[in-house]
């Protein structure tokens, strides 16, 4: 349910205004035509300042949505309406703000950009490119195509990092087990012996003896560490120290680089081949981005294309962008395809970028493997070297 703003004349002539709580734009115009209110303006008291957003999977199925509809002859109105209905939530009530914005007059590109955080930049950009060119179809089926390449990737990558987490989370389990349960006990026997322990056992037991003391801190610690990485993206110089911390982490970052890259080149690709010029596709790219660092580069290369440059001697400037990237943006500068090209080139960036996170996740198995057993084994090992000195101590 959501809660709408209206506007309204009554039977008597006398303007009114008030909220209405509805399920959806269209159920809460039906309800007050209905107590015979001839409706002027309505519109979303909960969405005001765009502070909604869709997941991908939300936007992926409305946009796919939408795009048959148009494919097959449905005007946008009546497409907007369609998947109005047969979503549900958060979904259908955007969508249906959407329609009641496009009905009064306002274009659908102001509509979107009432919901920033639901629509980003880039896909604004290609519906706006779409409407001026006549073909709002194709501008729905690309931003469709391209939302389906991200969820495919996404969902590969969770699958690929489902047993490297379940390997780490068994692991800190069963040491934290050991270390808690586990060694108190044997130190309680080792202990009353009166021989003098090993320096290694000696130290375990200290561990040991740290953790059960302290839980609690440690506990309350990890969460605060937790919350501290989680707020860090929502504020700029969070984000900023994350992006160096990216680009200087020797494997990460060759990820990232690749990552960064290959996004930039998809959806300016996507927004240049759907008819947006290329510096206000620069634009939208780089307004698709929340990293501060790459703003600030795709910032500077719309400078340089405006003082007369090309793209490819522009990105050559910033060795983030460099690579192939520069390569095909020169073919594609030379051969009048850069949209093309632009494509050709995300294309070997997202291969390259999954090829090396698969790589990342197959090594960080066997590494994790290792690094538990040898945890669990000096455990072990420091253990019997306290029996053995126990026993023979007790020859002596």
């Amino acid at each position: 349910m959501a809660v709408f703003e209206y506007l309204g004349v009554q039977r008597s002539g006398r303007r009114t205004n008030g909220n209405i709580t509805a399920a959806t734009a269209t159920a809460a115009q039906t309800a007050l035509e209905t107590s015979g209110l001839v409706v002027l303006k309505l519109k979303l008291a909960e969405l005001q300042g765009g502070g909604q957003r869709l997941t991908h999977r939300q936007l992926l199925a409305a946009t796919r949505s939408i795009a048959a509809l148009i494919n097959a002859g449905v005007p946008i109105v009546r497409a907007l309406k369609r998947t109005e209905a047969i979503t549900d939530g958060r979904t259908a009530v955007i969508l249906g703000d959407l329609r009641t914005r496009v009905q009064r007059g306002e274009s659908l590109v102001n509509a979107l950009g009432a919901y920033p955080r639901a629509f980003p930049p880039a896909y604004r950009g290609l519906i706006a490119a779409g409407i001026g060119s006549g073909d709002l179809a194709t501008a729905f089926t690309r931003i469709g195509d391209q939302l389906e390449r991200e969820h495919e990737l996404r969902n590969r990558l969770r699958s690929a990092a489902i047993y490297p987490l379940l390997l780490a989370a068994v692991g800190v389990v069963a040491i934290v087990l050991l270390v808690t349960l586990v060694l108190p006990r044997f130190a309680e026997l080792l202990q009353g012996t009166g021989t003098q322990l090993p320096a290694t056992t000696a130290l375990l037991l200290r561990a040991s003896e740290f953790l059960r003391r302290y839980w609690a801190l440690l506990t309350a610690a990890a969460v605060a560490l937790t919350g501290a990485c989680l707020m860090l993206p929502r504020e700029v110089h969070g984000r900023r120290l994350i992006s160096i911390v990216l680009r200087r982490v020797p494997v990460i970052s060759s990820i990232y680089r690749r990552s960064v890259a290959g996004r930039f080149a998809r959806i300016t690709s996507m927004l240049v081949r759907g008819g947006v010029p290329l510096l206000p596709a620069i634009g939208h790219a780089r307004e698709s981005f929340r990293d501060p660092l790459t703003g600030g580069e795709l910032r500077e290369i719309e400078e340089q294309l405006r003082n007369g440059q090309s793209l490819h001697s522009a990105l050559s400037r910033f060795p983030f962008f460099g690579g192939i990237l520069v390569d095909l943006a020169a073919v594609g500068e030379e051969t009048g395809r850069l949209g093309e090209f632009l494509g050709k080139s995300a294309d070997i960036l997202e291969d390259e970028t999954q090829q090396l996170l698969q790589r990342l996740v197959t090594l960080a198995e066997p590494a994790m493997i290792i690094g538990f057993g040898s945890i669990i084994a000096f455990v072990a090992l420091s253990l019997l070297q306290a029996i053995y000195s126990v026993n023979a101590g007790s020859f002596r």
